[in-house]
């Protein structure tokens, strides 16, 4: 089953700061062109700037109480009306952030990245070593491989260790996955 959200993507020139895509405080606007859907999800005016970073924010996530964000190449804590850089990311627009017992964990660029509150690594790989996107269940980190079929998981609340047996091939259909999404304690995944 598909659900239609937004049928094109582009930066809103009423908000150029406002971004949709964690559907809070938006309202339901008519396409003025025709595209592939009649309607997008816009933000409500009004917002107030919390904190300036450098570059496009790719990924922005609250982990254990603390909010960070993937920014021109760079993971940021924000707290206090500031971002201070914890480490350099791949810039790409396919990055996703998650959290996993206090850990942040980051795929950018087919990178693998984990910060543990003081530095940022690179884990070794397990199964695969290009990543395509992620997200936290159960104790565990799911990662996909990118441009493939193939996902692993962590070791239970370690985002750092990927076991190489720790893997699947994702079956019933040959796309590719994109990137696992966590649900009220369900795993779905994305396909291409």
């Amino acid at each position: 089953m598909r659900v239609e959200f937004v049928g094109q993507s582009a930066r809103d020139a009423d908000n150029i700061a406002a971004n949709p895509s964690r559907l809070v405080n938006c309202y339901r606007e008519p396409v003025v062109s025709a595209g592939r859907t009649s309607y997008v999800i816009k933000p409500v005016l009004g917002l107030t700037t919390n904190a300036t970073l450098a570059g496009t924010v790719r990924a922005l996530e609250d982990v254990d109480r603390a909010l960070y964000a993937v920014s021109g190449g760079a993971l940021y804590s924000v707290a206090a009306g500031a971002g201070t850089s914890r480490g350099t990311v791949s810039d790409d627009v396919e990055t996703t952030i998650a959290g996993n017992n206090g850990n942040v964990t980051v795929t950018a660029g087919g990178n693998y990245y984990v910060w543990n509150g003081a530095t940022l690594t690179s884990p070794t790989p397990g199964a695969f070593s290009t990543f395509g996107g992620h997200d936290y269940i159960g104790n565990y980190t799911v990662l996909t491989e990118a441009d493939g079929r193939r996902f692993q998981w962590s070791d239970l609340a370690d985002p750092t260790n990927l076991p190489g047996l720790n893997f699947s091939t994702a079956d019933g259909r040959d796309d590719n996955l994109i990137r696992p999404m966590a649900i009220n304690g369900t795993l779905y995944r994305d396909w291409e």
